[in-house]
């Protein structure tokens, strides 16, 4: 698959303690104990809707989908995986990420 996911999203740093999901229908600030780190902690902070710039609560299926994807990028920048309070350790690939859907396009 290789970097087509970065037509879909993108994940970067703002800092040493918070990375940013952004895809078409939102962007989401993620504070990070310190992005260094081989596995990196963290969380989901603020989310911004782009339909009208309101923030918005995600539901489960859509923070671990936001998890998923954050981890498989900073596993291509050679990170082991990320740790949430919620979720535990997550180490996803790329290539089993369905990013075909935004986020807040994800039902459930």
């Amino acid at each position: 698959m290789g970097n087509e996911y970065k037509d879909k999203f993108t994940v970067g740093t703002d800092g040493m303690d918070k990375l940013i999901y952004e895809d078409l229908s939102c962007r989401i600030d993620l504070p990070a104990a310190d992005v260094r780190d081989i596995s990196i902690w963290i969380s989901i902070g603020k989310v911004i809707s782009k339909n009208g710039s309101n923030i918005v609560k995600l539901t489960e299926k859509q923070r671990l989908q936001v998890y998923k994807r954050v981890s498989a990028v900073i596993r291509i920048e050679g990170h082991d995986g990320i740790y949430t309070d919620e979720f535990k350790f997550i180490e996803e690939d790329i290539d089993n990420i369905d990013y075909s859907k935004s986020i807040l396009s994800i039902e459930g």
